[in-house]
């Protein structure tokens, strides 16, 4: 596990060089390598912000990591080492480790950083400082996601804690709006979710979820992808608690047009309109049909 993390860090260092670096004329048009030289600093880390969410909204992780990296250089340059942007660049970063497997420390110690710039950061009056207080809820939330994949589960629930209380404490001074609110609410509840999940405490998961999707729902819909991986998870919980009508019902929230539900329709309409208790049967049932369904497509023989 340990050269397993040293690997890691390697490869991270390696990245950094890479970010600073001038790309190879012979790779770049010498007009583009021209105009990328002499851009500024501020101008180039609009870009690559850019960039790293173009690539995180298409599942290009290590390419985001990579403009991430860029990023963190690029802000230390335009606003230096103790700006509470060189922390938001940090608390980016780490939330880009978080989307790989492996990297979980990398993530944590990203966000330690992140913390310690806050702390010099922020320093009275504290009239102007909304923005830091936004970046600290973000960097309580993701210290608490990297630690929940470490399995700190304790360290987890108090950093976590910190992000709901102090959003809860930024709606009431008037320095986020109600909708802002209920999305950081939507993510928190969804972290803590997990945290009791990872543990089994499935009981105390349960009601985490549900105020994780109601507020995903209110904010989003409730027919937004973004409610797809909760509800996923809460029918999970619900089916390690027996209450599989239930994780019936969300798994046919997640697909509303699917061969799943005309099968789980058709099934109760044979019955009766009795609910079936097995979920295994429920399932066996939906892939029946699928395969009539595909057989009826087959042109005759």
């Amino acid at each position: 596990m340990q050269e397993s993390q040293d690997t890691h860090l390697s490869n991270h260092l390696d990245e950094i060089v890479a970010a600073v670096s001038i790309t190879p004329a012979e790779d770049t048009p010498n007009k583009l390598a021209q105009t990328a030289l002499f851009q500024p600093p501020r101008e180039k880390l609009q870009l690559c912000e850019e960039k790293a969410k173009s690539y995180s909204s298409r599942h290009e992780y290590k390419k985001a990591i990579h403009e991430l990296v860029r990023c963190v250089a690029l802000t230390r340059i335009c606003y230096g080492d103790c700006h509470w942007k060189q922390a938001e660049a940090h608390v980016n970063l780490a939330q880009g480790y978080l989307q790989l497997k492996g990297l979980s420390l990398q993530a944590k110690r990203h966000a330690e950083k992140a913390q310690e710039i806050l702390t010099s950061a922020i320093v009275p009056p504290y009239n102007d400082h909304t923005e830091v207080f936004k970046c600290s809820v973000e960097l309580f939330h993701t210290m608490g996601r990297a630690l929940l994949a470490l399995q700190k589960f304790k360290e987890a629930v108090e950093n976590l804690t910190k992000a709901e209380m102090l959003s809860k404490e930024l709606l009431q001074c008037g320095r986020i709006s109600k909708e802002e609110w209920m999305e950081i609410q939507a993510q928190t509840k969804w972290s803590f979710a997990q945290v009791y999940q990872g543990q089994k405490k499935w009981k105390e998961a349960l009601p985490h979820y549900q105020k994780a999707l109601e507020y995903m729902e209110t904010s989003k819909g409730d027919k937004s992808l973004g409610c797809v991986p909760v509800l996923r998870e809460l029918a999970g919980v619900e089916q390690a608690l027996g209450f599989h009508d239930a994780s019936i019902n969300h798994l046919l929230q997640m697909w509303p047009n699917s061969i799943f539900k005309r099968a789980w329709l058709t099934l109760r309409m044979l019955k009766g309109w009795e609910k079936p208790s097995s979920f295994r049967f429920k399932m066996n049932t939906a892939i029946f049909y699928k395969s009539l369904d595909e057989k009826r497509k087959q042109p005759p023989s």
